[in-house]
């Protein structure tokens, strides 16, 4: 069953049928097949706190068992993870997390890919601070520092001034199976 809808020229009358759109209690108009958007993060704190630690440990074992993370790279999960981290930290609603996320997301609020270039993958501005967030997986600290220092700088000239912008350039090498170079 669905809404009919009739339209008249003034001589004949044309009546449609759209099984996808269904009325609300409120007489709100909305869309059968459409998600609903969630009202929280799709993980805990909890559940974040332990896929970094096995990032950090070089343990991706857990993309295999997650639907939501085995159709993209690494780093985008990685990416994704910290986010959440920072908007737990930062106390935010899921509605307040989609205006400074820039990872894309799904409608439940999974990741699709990684922020696209140019942006910071996640911008947290509010009255007093902006804060920048680059979450990237390289083999050396100089190739972090050659390719993320200068976008890292460059997101928060994105920014509303004047407000207090710190830049923290927080490199944090993988485990220690990991060679890091230096």
């Amino acid at each position: 069953c669905g809404l009919t809808f009739s339209k008249s020229n003034g001589k004949n009358t044309e009546t449609y049928l759209n099984e996808n759109l269904g009325i609300d209690e409120k007489n709100k108009f909305y869309l059968k097949n459409e998600q609903i958007e969630p009202k929280r993060f799709p993980y805990s704190e909890i559940q974040i706190n332990i896929m970094l630690d096995k990032i950090q440990n070089g343990d991706y074992s857990f993309i295999n068992t997650d639907e939501h993370f085995s159709s993209i790279p690494r780093a985008d999960v990685a990416e994704y993870l910290v986010n959440l981290k920072f908007c737990y930290l930062l106390k935010l609603t899921i509605n307040e997390a989609k205006k400074f996320i820039n990872t894309n997301l799904d409608v439940l609020f999974y990741p699709t890919s990684h922020a696209t270039g140019g942006k910071a993958d996640m911008l947290y501005t509010n009255d007093k601070i902006n804060i920048s967030i680059e979450t990237t997986i390289h083999n050396t600290c100089s190739s972090i520092c050659n390719h993320e220092s200068y976008p890292c700088i460059s997101h928060l000239e994105e920014c509303e001034k004047p407000k207090k912008s710190t830049c923290l350039f927080l490199i944090q090498p993988l485990g220690d199976h990991e060679k890091i170079k230096r």
